[in-house]
C-alpha cells in the first residue's frame, strides 16, 4: 500500500539552489566551515529535511549505470541548505512492485568512493520506482504550479536510513519523466516497460531526517 507523503510541497519559485517551502520562510545561507576545522571538512549543522532528486538513463526498462545518478540536497530546521551530494548509480535490482500503481521498483545504491565526508550521511538502502500519478500529490502539483499535462509519472521511493523492511512505507513524493513527457511531445505510457530515455526526478516534498 503506497502512501503520499505527508511533509512539506516545494514551491515552484524555488530553484535547485534556494529551495523554500509553503509552511515555512527560506533561512538564511549558512556558513558550515568554522574557524576550528583542522582537517579541512566543515562541521555540518544537524538536517532536519532531505530532496531527493537526480537522473535515471533508462535503456530496455532498467537504469543504466553509465548515465544515471541521484542528488540529496539537506537543509536545516529553517530551511537553510546545508549541503548537497550527488553520486551515480552503481546498482539497480529489479523488486517485486509493492503496488499496482508502480511500474518500475528498483533496489538503488550509488557508488560512493568519491565522497569526501562533506556532506552528510545518506539512507543505507532506497527502493525508487516511476508510476501512475496519485491524486494526493495534487495540493503539491498546485504549489508547484505543475500542469497536470505536464506531469508524466509519479515518482515513488522506500528511504531506509537504517534498513527497509515490511514496516517501510512507500511513498509517493515527486514527479519523473523524460523532457519530452513533461512537456508532452511524447505520452506517457500506463503500464511496464517505459520508454527509453533520460529521466529527470523532480521532488515535490521532501522527506523528514531523523
Amino acid at each position: 500500500m503506497t502512501r503520499s507523503l505527508a511533509l512539506l510541497p516545494l514551491l515552484a519559485a524555488c530553484s535547485a539552489g534556494d529551495m523554500a517551502l509553503t509552511e515555512r520562510e527560506t533561512g538564511d545561507p549558512l556558513d558550515t566551515a568554522t574557524e576550528g576545522d583542522t582537517d579541512g571538512t566543515p562541521d555540518l549543522p544537524a538536517a532536519t529535511w532531505v530532496a531527493l532528486s537526480g537522473t535515471l538513463l533508462l535503456a530496455d526498462g532498467s537504469p543504466d549505470l553509465t548515465a544515471s545518478s541521484l542528488t540529496w540536497t539537506y537543509y536545516d530546521g529553517e530551511m537553510a541548505e546545508i549541503c548537497t551530494y550527488v553520486a551515480p548509480v552503481a546498482t539497480a535490482a529489479d523488486l517485486t512492485l509493492p503496488d499496482p500503481a508502480l511500474y518500475t521498483w528498483w533496489a538503488l545504491t550509488t557508488d560512493d568512493s568519491a565522497d569526501d565526508g562533506s556532506c552528510l550521511t545518506r539512507p543505507v538502502e532506497l527502493n525508487l520506482g516511476l508510476g501512475a500519478i496519485d491524486g494526493s500529490l495534487a495540493p503539491a502539483m498546485d504549489a508547484a504550479e505543475v500542469d497536470d499535462a505536464a506531469a508524466p509519472y509519479g515518482l515513488y521511493a522506500q528511504v531506509g536510513w537504517e534498513a527497509i523492511d515490511a514496516e517501510t512505507p512507500v511513498w509517493i513524493f515527486g514527479l519523473a519523466g523524460t523532457a519530452g513527457a513533461f512537456d508532452g511531445t511524447e505520452p506517457a505510457v500506463g503500464a511496464a516497460p517505459l520508454p527509453d530515455g533520460s529521466y529527470e526526478l523532480q521532488p515535490l516534498h521532501l522527506f523528514a531526517v531523523p
